[in-house]
């Protein structure tokens, strides 16, 4: 098969009234060569079976399902070493990408060979499946380039994650040389890597329209 675009790997476990939302938000982007994993973690609800009704629907669409569980950073690294794409998209299973995410993400990465990791603004939501359009509809920017040191350095200075995670792409070549997710750091283990990427390359901000949708809900995990 051709080497995609972009992966978009979708860890998953129990989250079966959440995952055909997140994984079609993926499926049906356009104008984007994408491939959809879906990264099944033992799960013991209808989680895998729904992802393989997912895969015969969905032509880009795979899975692959593990015989047991060994947490969320573990979770995240066995996503990493799937991609086939030229960048990825970690989507976690209740999350959804918002239409024209990827190839607005796809397209910046094109035009600055010089950024690994590019994302762009989130909205927040809840248990609720809907989602106000007038909370997806934002004035449009001019994207912008930091310098990856500066970025950095505005982490560390204002001490917050400016990242939920779906509104992320990295390029997969860039993930790689820094490599996987630090399980030393359980509860800030994608900034730890987000970090990482910026001390080796650019990284780009797409203001204007949201690139995801962020759930919050009680079964967060």
């Amino acid at each position: 098969m051709s080497e995609p675009q972009v992966t978009v790997v979708v860890p998953s476990y129990n989250y079966e009234r959440y995952l055909r939302q997140a994984v079609e938000s993926a499926a049906t982007q356009t104008d984007v060569d994408v491939e959809v994993v879906v990264v099944d973690n033992a799960s013991t609800d209808g989680s895998l079976e729904l992802a393989r009704q997912l895969a015969a629907q969905y032509a880009c669409v795979r899975v692959v399902s593990f015989a047991d569980n060994l947490g969320i950073v573990s979770s995240f690294n066995r996503c990493l070493a799937l991609p086939r794409g030229r960048s990825t998209v970690v989507l976690c299973a209740d999350d959804r990408l918002t239409p024209g995410s990827l190839r607005r993400s796809v397209s910046f990465l094109d035009d600055h060979p010089g950024v690994g990791m590019v994302y762009g603004p989130v909205v927040q939501f809840g248990d609720s499946d809907s989602v106000a359009p007038s909370r997806l509809s934002r004035a449009a920017g001019e994207p912008v380039v930091y310098a990856g040191s500066d970025w950095v350095t505005s982490r560390c200075r204002t001490g917050r994650n400016a990242l939920r995670a779906p509104e992320a792409m990295f390029r997969t070549a860039a993930q790689v040389a820094v490599g996987t997710y630090d399980e030393n750091c359980p509860y800030t283990f994608d900034l730890n890597m987000w970090l990482r990427i910026a001390a080796n390359s650019d990284i780009g901000y797409l203001p204007g329209t949201p690139q995801a949708l962020y759930r919050v809900h009680a079964n967060n995990f």
